[in-house]
């Protein structure tokens, strides 16, 4: 099993709070009745995926509900959510990842991704709709059949619950968990505490072989690195040399357009989302994990427009938000039937428009294989199964 070492982080908080903690099936769609429901984990079918590598990946993809009454930030003529939503499905589909973990999906985001036709033929997922009291949450996508599906509390009592999923993979154990600790500066000590009690929680309630956590974890700067219980690698540090920023300022002028303060007072350069991995040995020497040889890289790093193509009108929002007027630099704003905003002065999204806020993050380790998983070593009844 798993023993996650915690450093000393006072013991009052390394037990959290287990109301509220859900044990689920994935959700995986049934071509039959062309709908997504519980799928039921078989050990004899499902605990035999073989692979020589794996692919993790995950993104804030900045939430589409939230509107905050200024001129300047949330207002959805200048996020777009439909058209942010249709360039983040589709560099998804493209990067093909084995598991995928999602920071602020709503509802709209979620019903969205249902309707995909490569998430329907390929995809197990942890959530169909969010459950718990927040806007947006977090959501898992695994190629990878599911074991079992967990919703946890965290000890701060923060809304947006991590998801996590359990998969076989060359007959090892896999954790692997979305999460979105507490924002700004002020929370610090929340993010240790919150980070401190779901690593205990996970060792105590899913021992794992390997313990993957990713998301985005409001850890800014390099001196937040304190705050990573011993035994997690941030991969990122591990394999790169670069600076590896995923909010940033300077490359990402929607950050620059939601927050203006940013933009006219100073540049933010910081990377709040990673990927750690705790990889406990199976055998004496020997790692699931052969982490010199995996890699990590940025996506959703690029306009989605691209330069020299420009978007003559500005481009509304979706059509999901309600009617509301905001105030903008000229005028103001008018609502059509639709319940779009239109109206003068709009900007044009061709000029600072990304996926997201976020950059996301794609890793691929490349496993030791320590188990082969044959019919011989299966119960006699599940072998029975089979034949």
């Amino acid at each position: 099993t798993c023993a996650l070492p915690i450093s000393t982080v006072s013991v009052l908080y390394w037990y959290p709070n287990m109301d509220g903690l859900r044990v689920s099936s994935a959700y995986k769609y049934n071509v039959r009745e062309k709908q997504w429901l519980p799928y039921e984990w078989k050990e004899y079918r499902d605990s035999r995926t073989s692979l020589s590598d794996i692919r993790v990946s995950c993104l804030n993809v900045t939430t589409d509900t939230f509107v905050k009454q200024t001129p300047d930030s949330y207002s959805p003529n200048i996020l777009c959510h439909g058209t942010r939503r249709s360039a983040i499905l589709k560099l998804l589909q493209n990067q093909s990842a084995d598991i995928i973990g999602l920071n602020e999906a709503t509802d709209t985001f979620i019903y969205c991704l249902l309707r995909e036709e490569w998430v329907q033929k390929e995809y197990y997922l942890t959530r169909v709709k969010n459950e718990d009291i927040a806007a947006f949450g977090n959501i898992i996508l695994s190629k990878i059949p599911v074991k079992k599906v967990m919703t946890f509390p965290l000890c701060t009592k923060i809304k947006r619950q991590p998801d996590s999923v359990e998969v076989v993979i060359n007959g090892m154990t896999f954790v692997v968990v979305i999460a979105h600790l507490s924002a700004h500066a002020s929370n610090r000590q929340n993010r240790v505490l919150e980070l401190h009690s779901l690593c205990r929680l996970m060792k105590n309630i899913s021992p794992s072989d390997v313990f993957v956590l990713m998301g985005d974890l409001n850890l800014h700067r390099e001196r937040d690195n304190t705050a990573i219980p011993p035994g997690l690698v941030d991969v990122w540090s591990a394999l790169q040399k670069t600076d590896g920023f995923t909010f940033d300022s300077l490359r990402n002028k929607l950050v620059g357009e939601l927050f203006p303060h940013f933009r006219i007072a100073s540049e933010v350069r910081v990377r709040p989302d990673r990927i750690l991995i705790f990889d406990r040995p199976k055998a004496v020497g020997s790692k699931v994990i052969n982490l010199p040889s995996s890699s990590i890289q940025l996506f959703a790093d690029s306009a989605v427009f691209p330069e020299g193509r420009k978007q003559a009108d500005p481009i509304q929002s979706s059509s999901f938000w309600k009617a509301v007027s905001l105030p903008l630099a000229a005028g103001k704003a008018v609502v059509n039937k639709t319940g779009d905003l239109v109206g003068a002065n709009l900007r044009n999204p061709s000029l600072y428009l990304y996926p997201s806020d976020h950059f996301g993050l794609v890793a691929n380790f490349n496993l030791n294989i320590l188990k082969e998983v044959s019919v011989a070593s299966l119960p006699r009844e599940d072998v029975e199964t089979i034949k």
